[in-house]
């Protein structure tokens, strides 16, 4: 066990960093998954949990059959080298048939984001360079991709953003070939794309330099918001005096609403245009 571990008695955690070893269940942004050290973490997260990667993760030490378990109240996907290459090694695995999650993690490993350019370009000297590729399976990886290179490329990038298999193919399908750069551009245009939700395009959005009071940010959170009680009343038109308050409520349980009241109603005001202009909504 890890001396972070061995220092944790039954008290709050906070920022933990824990590697996945397998996700145990997941299901409707709750999941449970295996870590090293015999830990175990149970929370709310908007994504599959990929084995090697690292998360951060708050909460309170619990236990679960006699092993440590941590009831997480907060799960971040941790931007590091380790968890690129489990991303990759994921991404592999998943899509190009004869490669396992080993080889996956040898290919990262080796390779990195180059890794379907060095498997189309040269797949046998790939094959040379890692023992578990043999020649005919990195042979029938390259002719694979050759005939989806530029669909390779952006479920790749996806899934680098931490989005998983079927989030990477919602987002590629409801924006297009150029998704990654409008994902680049606005995370919250991904709201519209089926599978994904706001807390997605929150943590996507996340870092030091992320603007709280971005209209678009607003506008993600609003459509969010209407397409909750769309589908949960069967209804298309609501007081916009209700959208506005439940659209401030899923800014503040994410990232925080900063600002006066005013200033928030401001930007809430921003947002709406920018959805009338983008014919996302009509305001009558």
């Amino acid at each position: 066990m890890s001396e972070e571990l061995k220092d944790i008695t039954d008290g709050k955690i906070t920022d933990m960093t824990v590697v996945a070893v397998k996700q145990i269940y997941g299901n409707n942004g709750f999941v449970i998954f295996a870590c090293k050290d015999g830990l175990s973490v149970k929370g709310r997260f908007d994504s599959t949990i990929v084995p090697g990667a690292e998360y951060i993760v708050t909460g309170k030490m619990s236990e679960y059959k006699g092993k440590p378990q941590i009831d997480a109240s907060s799960i971040k996907q941790k931007e590091s080298s380790d968890s690129k290459n489990a991303f990759i090694a994921s991404f592999l695995a998943d899509n190009i048939k004869g490669i396992g999650e080993k080889t996956g993690n040898l290919l990262a490993e080796e390779f990195g984001e180059d890794v379907l350019e060095v498997l189309f370009e040269t797949p046998f000297e790939a094959a040379k360079r890692i023992p578990s590729l043999s020649s005919s399976v990195a042979e029938q990886a390259a002719l694979q991709i050759e005939g989806e290179k530029d669909r390779f490329d952006r479920l790749l990038a996806l899934r680098l953003h931490g989005l998983s298999k079927s989030q990477s193919e919602s987002v590629l399908e409801g924006l297009g070939m150029d998704c990654v750069e409008k994902l680049n551009e606005n995370p919250y245009i991904m709201i519209r794309c089926d599978g994904i939700g706001f807390e997605t395009c929150e943590r996507i959005a996340s870092g030091e330099d992320q603007n709280l009071l971005d209209p678009l940010r607003f506008a993600g959170a609003m459509r969010s918001v209407l397409s909750e009680l769309h589908y949960g009343q069967g209804h298309t038109r609501f007081d916009i005096g209700l959208i506005r308050d439940k659209t401030f409520d899923l800014l503040k349980k994410n990232n925080g609403l900063p600002g006066e009241r005013e200033v928030c109603e401001s930007v809430f005001d921003e947002a709406v245009e920018y959805a009338v202009k983008d014919k996302s909504v009509a305001v009558f």
